[in-house]
């Protein structure tokens, strides 16, 4: 038996079976993969960084105005049986007008950006370099310690490793 494709030929019946047991990891990272063991085998590994930009970016959004908005605290109380208000539950914030800070500027920081501004926040990253102004759409560079100090939010948008 044989696998053909347009890139690879097996020849072997075993083969299948081992790529079969190959470990399969979801997301577009590679932060889990032991890529010098792999190279040591001859395994390529493959990277799509921005395959899912703007399904982070969406978790993201919905992380952001969840925190500020308070969400969490009705769900506590409907699940409590303290929906009543009985203490009131906290308010939450308004984004607009709220700095967010964006520590990684990359696909995702970026599609981040649009998103948030839509709902009227001013937006100021910090990367390991400048961008240019029609790169980062506008969003001002600070530094590390000056993003920290001056965000509303922050939100982390760079490699595990």
């Amino acid at each position: 038996m044989s696998i053909s494709s347009n890139k690879f030929h097996f020849l072997h019946p075993r083969k299948e079976e081992e790529i079969n047991r190959l470990p399969r990891y979801p997301g577009a990272g590679y932060d889990q993969i032991d890529i010098p063991a792999c190279t040591a085998h001859g395994i390529h590994v493959s990277n799509t960084p921005t395959a899912v930009d703007d399904a982070t970016a969406d978790t993201a959004v919905f992380l952001i105005l969840g925190a500020l908005r308070k969400f969490n605290a009705p769900m506590i109380a409907l699940r409590t049986n303290a929906w009543r208000g009985n203490p009131s539950p906290p308010l939450g914030h308004d984004p607009k007008g709220k700095v967010l800070g964006i520590l990684g500027m990359g696909g995702i920081g970026r599609n981040l950006k649009t998103k948030m501004e839509a709902f009227g926040m001013r937006v100021q990253y910090h990367n390991r370099h400048e961008m240019s102004e029609e790169k980062s759409g506008g969003a001002r560079y600070v530094g590390f310690e000056e993003l920290l100090k001056t965000s509303d939010v922050i939100s982390l948008n760079l490699p595990l490793n």
